[in-house]
């Protein structure tokens, strides 16, 4: 059937459809229209559980702690260019999803526990709630299992996002260091039009020439001998 269906096909889109004949004409037209309604709704998949898209859809549940993580994340990463914003939004919303499939997970075993619950049993109420428990995750095994493979991806685009943020800012801080450091001689150089060096003008040589600097011995000395001459020739 698939072979029939991709000949009308071929044929259809051939530069000469006038070849095919009605049935195939047919065929082709419908399998294109399936086409595109399945593409139609497999564009919507991301819609229905939010787990994978370009675009993050938040509850109105969500939008508290949505923002309360991006305010903290920002906190600590401090972007300082658009690169590392578009990375820590990317970083934002893969820890928002990876929250996400453990609020879906606990809801889905929650309710299936809820539904399979058998107030008949004979048994006692923690050994029934973990006979539910069993019966839920059997029940919606298939969820579980789509829910994992879900948080692997995102795990490890989480990874992949977080080292790359941490290259592009450890690049960028090694370079604006290596700008400080350029700078830091020019910054300390001493500006030579400021400094004046001690000099002697002339006029303080010959003043100096002149006034000979006297020692405290000399002065000592002299007081000396002044009071020697005065003992020696009284008033």
């Amino acid at each position: 059937m698939k072979a029939t269906i991709r000949t009308a096909i071929n044929k259809a889109t051939a530069p000469n459809p006038g070849k095919a004949t009605p049935v195939e004409l047919h065929l082709a037209d419908a399998a294109t229209q399936t086409n595109i309604e399945g593409k139609a709704r497999a564009a919507m998949n991301a819609f229905q559980h939010g787990l994978s898209g370009h675009r993050m859809i938040l509850q109105t549940h969500e939008l508290e702690g949505y923002r309360r993580l991006s305010s903290e994340l920002y906190r600590d990463y401090k972007p300082a260019n658009e690169s590392e914003r578009q990375f820590l939004q990317k970083i934002i919303d893969c820890h928002t999803r990876l929250n996400r499939i453990v609020a879906i997970e606990n809801n889905i075993l929650n309710v299936g526990v809820s539904q399979n619950i058998r107030p008949e049993s004979t048994n006692d109420e923690e050994t029934e709630a973990m006979v539910a428990q069993a019966r839920a995750w059997t029940e919606d095994e298939d969820s579980f299992e789509k829910l994992g493979r879900y948080e692997s991806r995102i795990s490890r685009q989480l990874v992949q996002y977080s080292k790359e943020l941490d290259r592009i800012q450890t690049k960028r801080k090694i370079h604006q260091a290596e700008i400080e450091k350029l700078r830091q001689p020019i910054l300390n150089k001493p500006d030579t039009a400021k400094v004046i060096p001690f000099r002697q003008t002339p006029a303080t040589a010959s003043s100096s020439a002149a006034h000979p600097p006297v020692s405290s011995g000399a002065i000592c000395a002299e007081h000396q001998k002044e009071a020697h001459h005065a003992d020696q020739y009284p008033d």
